[in-house]
């Protein structure tokens, strides 16, 4: 998968709860939608900005294709 359709994946695991147009995903929500628990979360996604304890959808899709790598 490229980016671009992971962060797409995202946006519709995150419209299913109710978001209306997605740009950040919570710790929380990103938990949920790999299937792992917060702490997993964070080791994964350490080192990536943040706003308001929300990780970037687009930065979010570029660490989980490294990490199928």
């Amino acid at each position: 998968m490229t980016k671009t359709e992971v962060a797409e994946d995202i946006k519709r695991s995150l419209k299913k709860e109710g978001e209306i147009e997605p740009s950040l995903i919570s710790r929380k929500q990103l938990a949920q939608y790999m299937g792992e628990d917060v702490t997993t979360v964070d080791r994964k996604m350490r080192g990536l900005p943040r706003i308001c304890k929300k990780f970037f959808i687009p930065e979010v899709a570029e660490r989980l294709i490294e990490l199928r790598r």
